[in-house]
């Protein structure tokens, strides 16, 4: 037990496509996710964990400024309800802080605060429990808490596993060059800045609509099929093939939600889409192109042909960031 400790962790993109959520939030297919960090390791979540007389409460802060409102009793929650049933009459101060982190926030944020309250008050958690409690904050905490490459398996509904497939250290011959579509507020306007960007469509949006379509039902027959396809490559160290299958399904996703009038791959967005895959074919490069719901695209390449997608992104005046897999949240301070 410690008086305060930090912890980081990595955010994360997703590789097959979480889309469909039941009432309780659990997801109702397989997925797999990507922790992910710049070359430098600067694109993280910072959290420090501090314990408080009992009296005191606990108290969140992101990013300099105390959380409130749903999102913030959703935390709180999550915290109180784990330091009851380990047990622990204490208060904490919370302080997060992103750095440099365009999507996956939540993730790594709810990651690093598990992270953090396990080793400020020695709990031991299994990974199994700290993705439990971690789900009362984001569905897919999962994937920065196991780091690398990993599943959601739901195989065994109502039981929700986290499994990991490949560590950071597996897969240090794969690039993601991340190129976001909109910047933030305050910072200069990007070449592929478009109007068309200045909102985001909401998970929630996506769970909803997703299951709609007609041909949901295919998905929910091909998608497991694809994640045991995907780790079976993998063993076999075969990452084209990798490749190929991921962008399988999230062309089929996009597609699926594009036909319900939720388009995340507008303009400029679907022209790189093109782009990487016409790179890929004419030239023999392992790469694809892969997203979520927010304004961004994740472009995944063999490290031995990433000079192919950073010089037709530098050429074309894409802004971007260059990454790596990342591992599982570490604790880099104790006191």
């Amino acid at each position: 037990m410690y008086n305060e400790v930090e912890v980081e962790a990595f955010p994360t993109i997703p590789v097959v496509f979480l889309g469909g959520i039941r009432e309780d939030r659990a997801p109702r297919l397989n997925s797999m996710g990507l922790a992910i960090t710049t070359l430098e390791e600067d694109m993280k979540t910072v959290t420090k964990a501090k314990q408080l007389p009992e009296e005191e409460g606990i108290h969140l802060f992101v990013n300099g400024k105390e959380i409130s409102g749903k999102r913030g009793e959703d935390i709180k929650n999550m915290v109180k309800r784990i330091l009851s049933e380990k047990g622990i009459r204490s208060g904490v101060r919370i302080e997060s802080v992103n750095h440099n982190i365009k999507s996956g926030s939540s993730d790594s944020g709810v990651a690093a605060l598990v992270t953090a309250i396990d080793e400020l008050f020695g709990l031991n958690m299994s990974k199994e429990e700290k993705i439990k409690y971690g789900k009362m904050g984001s569905e897919s905490v999962q994937r920065s808490l196991l780091g690398g490459l990993s599943e959601t398996n739901v195989d065994n509904y109502p039981e929700v596993r986290g499994i990991p497939v490949a560590s950071h250290e597996d897969l240090k011959d794969i690039r993601i060059f991340l190129v976001p579509f909109n910047a933030p507020e305050g910072e200069p306007k990007y070449k592929n800045e478009s109007p068309l960007f200045k909102t985001r469509i909401t998970a929630d949006e996506i769970h909803q609509e997703i299951v709609k379509h007609p041909d949901y039902k295919i998905r929910m027959r091909e998608t497991p099929r694809r994640v045991l396809e995907i780790k079976k490559a993998f063993k076999e160290g075969n990452i084209k093939r990798m490749f190929d299958l991921i962008l399988e399904d999230v062309e089929n996703a996009h597609e699926l939600l594009e036909d319900r009038g939720l388009v995340v791959r507008k303009g400029p967005m679907r022209e790189l889409w093109e782009d990487v895959k016409k790179i890929a074919k004419e030239r023999g490069v392992i790469a694809v192109p892969t997203a979520g719901g927010g304004n961004q695209i994740s472009i995944l390449v063999h490290k031995d042909h990433a000079d192919h997608i950073r010089n037709f992104l530098e050429r074309n005046n894409y802004s971007f960031r260059e990454c790596k897999v990342a591992p599982s949240p570490r604790v880099v301070r104790r006191i």
